[in-house]
């Protein structure tokens, strides 16, 4: 009897102990869950961040939705003006001109739709952010996400509105163009997405929380925004347009596909690259591919008067730059090294009769500023970008997945009076309209051509209505240039990314050329 009492016992306390686990198990399943649901694997996580990086992060972005909507608002205006090229009947029907221009917007398009596309996929998660705690944050977190997803969203049916069905043009638009960073079948991927969307619960319920939150944005004045201007009209435009439109593109009648439940496409552009955009981080992606023992190796081989260009993948600041290189800098050397490369008879003779007693004192009157940040700190290169013209240190401007330098070829006397320009410009503005006729404010590739064009052949091309020279027309040009007597650039090194393997390594002469004939967001290497 004893032992079977004590055989009830142990029972009865593997019942409990086995109950208490089975209690354990199902909690932490649940916080997994809930974790999973808050947190998702790969995103942005709102939950971990203070009030402080919240602000940063949300205030950066919110300019940069109105930078990426005005982008895109200004690409469908030009749009507008050609519309008589989609009514092309045969190839004939189009003149080269035309066909560049719609290029070179189709490639805007695609450009301010995967940048949207990104934020929209960052601010999904904006009910993170406490609605009770941090009001304003969490609207505006909100408005972010919703006015780019509304202005993709309407600009992919407004595009596909005016060429669907016109087989000239679709076969056109879905051919490849590297020069332009058009892949080979992005019409179809874009038309896939806006006429086959399986859901638009995303378009109207993200438009009643809108006016939920409306009377924040009223108090906070958001409300008179550009961007809930452009919220608003694009919001009406889609919904009028779906109405319109719904039965000759959807296989489905309008009513089914407003009661559906899921929303596939978050995005109207390429099926296959919103999930590899997905898994990148455009601008908070820790370090790049290029280390700092590269950089060292590749300034051993430069000289003050190098040109370079650099990329960063799947970063913004690539948006509606045209081309694989988006950005080029001025390579100066540090203040020691520029004095002893120019310390030359010729030079001093020119210094002397410019009326300037030696080098410090001419980079003293040319651009005092410069002349005291320079003359104080290790800094190596000039470069126009968001924050203006400034000095950086080479591991500082090309702290990128790709970098590489040209060498232009000719003597040390123009090199110094091209960099001396260069100086005058330090301390202007970035110029955000690329604008090369204006000297007040200064794009990457304006530094360079206003330094080095009396020295060097650099044409400007015409973009959208501009005429402008890229980082990618200074590696085109070495290309078209190079073995011929015509050739101005030497090549000096090349540090290549590799996407795949998340590095880069030292690239040669022949790797480099036909670079400028890559895609721009480099889906190959994915």
């Amino acid at each position: 009897m004893k032992i079977k009492a004590e055989a009830k016992k142990i029972l009865l306390e593997f019942k409990k102990t086995k109950k208490m686990y089975i209690l354990i198990f199902m909690a932490a399943a649940l916080i997994t869950y809930i974790l999973y649901v808050l947190t998702p694997v790969g995103r942005i996580n709102y939950l971990l961040m203070s009030k402080q990086e919240l602000e940063e992060k949300i205030n950066s972005d919110f300019f940069s939705a109105e930078l990426y909507i005005a982008g895109m608002n200004e690409t469908m205006q030009k749009m507008d003006n050609i519309k008589n090229v989609f009514t092309a009947k045969s190839l004939d029907d189009i003149q080269e001109a035309e066909k560049v221009q719609l290029l070179q917007l189709w490639g805007n398009f695609i450009d301010y739709q995967i940048a949207l596309s990104k934020l929209v996929d960052d601010y999904k998660y904006f009910y993170q952010i406490n609605y009770f705690l941090n009001k304003n944050l969490h609207a505006k977190a909100f408005i972010i996400g919703y006015s780019s997803f509304l202005s993709s969203y309407s600009s992919g049916i407004k595009f596909i509105d005016y060429s669907m069905g016109n087989n000239v043009i679709e076969k056109i638009l879905d051919d490849s163009y590297p020069e332009y960073g058009i892949d080979k079948g992005m019409y179809e991927k874009l038309k896939w997405n806006v006429i086959h969307v399986n859901d638009v619960l995303r378009l109207t319920a993200g438009y009643r929380n809108y006016l939920f939150l409306k009377p924040v944005y009223i108090k906070n004045g958001l409300n008179d925004s550009a961007l809930a201007a452009d919220l608003e009209a694009n919001y009406n435009f889609s919904v009028s347009k779906l109405n319109d439109k719904s039965l000759e593109w959807f296989p489905e009648n309008t009513v089914a596909i407003f009661k559906k439940k899921t929303f596939t496409a978050w995005f109207p552009v390429q099926k296959n690259l919103t999930y590899r955009i997905g898994k990148i981080r455009f601008t908070s992606r820790v370090k790049n591919f290029i280390t700092d023992k590269q950089l060292s190796g590749m300034k051993k081989t430069l000289q003050p008067g190098d040109l370079l260009v650099e990329r960063r993948n799947w970063f913004t600041s690539n948006v509606g730059i045209p081309g694989f290189w988006p950005h080029a800098a001025i390579y100066l050397g540090n203040f020691d090294e520029f004095k002893k490369y120019f310390d030359t008879p010729e030079i001093t003779s020119y210094i002397y009769e410019s009326g300037y007693s030696d080098i410090e004192d001419m980079l003293a009157r040319l651009n005092k500023e410069f002349y005291e940040k320079y003359s104080k700190n290790k800094f190596e290169v000039i470069e126009a970008k968001a924050a203006g013209v400034v000095l950086e240190p080479l591991n500082g401007s090309a702290n990128a997945d790709y970098a590489a330098a040209l060498r232009p070829k000719i003597d040390k006397l123009k090199k110094f009076k091209a960099l001396t320009s260069a100086v005058k410009h330090y301390g202007k503005a970035y110029d955000y309209s690329f604008d090369f006729i204006t000297d007040s404010t200064l794009v990457c590739s304006e530094l360079v051509y206003k330094s080095f064009n009396p020295y060097l052949d650099i044409k400007l091309s015409p973009y959208l209505g501009k005429m402008i020279f890229t980082a990618t027309d200074l590696v085109k040009k070495f290309d078209a240039e190079y073995g011929t007597p015509k050739q101005e650039l030497d090549f000096v090194y090349f540090l290549d990314g590799q996407e795949a393997e998340k590095k880069a390594i030292v690239g040669n002469l022949d790797g480099f050329k036909k670079t400028w004939a890559r895609s721009k967001w480099d889906f190959n290497q994915q």
